[in-house]
């Protein structure tokens, strides 16, 4: 009875490791999950389309880390490839996985699409992110962005600003060919601009508009009441003139 059971289980271990598909080279430790004949080429050689799922992975070293055909320090198809930036010494290298020396490529079909510097600076379509946290070469789509300003344009509004006369405002156009605080055409081309001090720099302008356009109609309303007053006296002086034509 004892042997049959040992045989049965022997069986269903059996049929469970060829259905698992596990290889394991014994010379090496290293162990291959999704075939049953192909020999791993990591510790962890999972093949096929297998996934896998933990609660928590983590690596000692990323030396023998692969994902897809990746491995380390390559050119690859797909998948994510770790690089080494230089900020320590050789004898450093020990150090690395905790000093946060290494970054992260991730690439398809053999075009790297994302790069994480070392310090966590994100290029996408870009490895040079220059003094950027995120430097993305192209487009952006959104459907919204908030922008955490400091400072805003209200001071416009205050009792002790100096508003430019719309002479002075022509002066200058006329002599750099675009408003005062505003950078021109050429300085944007090179340097491009900060969507926050743009908006704050464009409201500024909206608001010395408003000022002007108050001040107008305020220059308005004393015209027509003026106007008002010389037709009211030029009607009088008509009909006294009718009544001096009567006499």
């Amino acid at each position: 009875m004892n042997k049959k059971i040992i045989i049965y289980v022997f069986i269903l271990f059996y049929s469970f490791l060829a259905k698992a598909q596990i290889n394991e080279d014994t010379s090496t430790g290293k162990v291959t999950i999704g075939s049953s004949t192909i020999s791993p080429i990591a510790t962890l050689d999972v093949r096929g389309e297998s996934d896998i799922s933990a609660n928590r992975i983590g690596w000692q070293t990323w030396d023998n880390f692969k994902f897809g055909n990746v491995t380390s320090l390559s050119i690859a198809h797909y998948g994510i490839s770790r690089f080494y930036e230089p900020y320590g010494t050789l004898e450093e290298a020990p150090k690395m996985a905790v000093s946060g020396y290494y970054g992260l490529k991730f690439f398809t079909r053999g075009t790297e699409r994302m790069n994480i510097d070392a310090v966590g600076n994100v290029g996408i379509g870009t490895t040079t992110t220059g003094s950027h946290k995120l430097a993305v070469e192209g487009s952006i789509g959104a459907r919204e962005i908030k922008v955490e300003a400091s400072g805003w344009s209200d001071f416009v509004f205050e009792k002790d600003y100096e508003l430019p006369t719309l002479k002075e405002v022509e002066n200058h156009i006329q002599e750099k060919g675009h408003l005062e605080n505003i950078p021109s055409a050429e300085e944007v081309a090179e340097n491009g601009f900060y969507l926050g001090k743009m908006d704050a720099k464009l409201l500024q302008k909206i608001e010395e508009l408003t000022l002007y356009t108050i001040e107008q109609e305020k220059e308005l309303e004393t015209q027509r009441e003026e106007n008002k007053t010389i037709k009211e006296q030029l009607l009088a002086l008509s009909k006294r003139l009718k009544k001096l034509e009567s006499k």
